[in-house]
């Protein structure tokens, strides 16, 4: 038997999108895995079940999101809050990098369908 999980590679639900600064994502992490950026570099993606219990992936190719996420280092069960929050400084001849604000409460918590509701709180 091998470590090998071809759950790892399910589609789940929709992709988060953050087009404009104030969009956000709430909600539990489901799982934790690499996926690819848009150059097909790795990057972290994480699976969230919302308040609703729909599931939304995050795909944290963007390096500022990339760093946040590092920096608070969420795990599976977890609550996290991922909202844009605007560009920075574009440096001559390259784009504007997206700037995020991760805010992680450490779990476990249950998820939507469960008790507990998964809303902006406590955040």
């Amino acid at each position: 038997m091998s470590d090998f999980s071809w759950d790892n590679f399910k589609q789940t639900g929709d992709w988060a999108r953050f087009d404009n600064p104030g969009d956000k994502v709430v909600g539990v992490i489901k799982a934790l895995r690499t996926g690819r950026d848009f150059n097909g570099n790795p990057c972290p993606e994480l699976i969230l079940e919302q308040d609703d219990g729909s599931e939304i992936t995050v795909t944290a190719g963007q390096v500022m999101l990339k760093a946040a996420l590092a920096e608070k280092a969420p795990e599976v069960g977890d609550k996290i809050r991922i909202v844009y929050t605007g560009n920075s400084e574009a440096r001559p001849g390259k784009a504007p990098a997206k700037l995020f604000t991760v805010d992680v409460k450490k779990g476990p918590f249950e998820l939507a369908n469960a008790a507990v509701t998964n809303t902006d709180e406590p955040f």
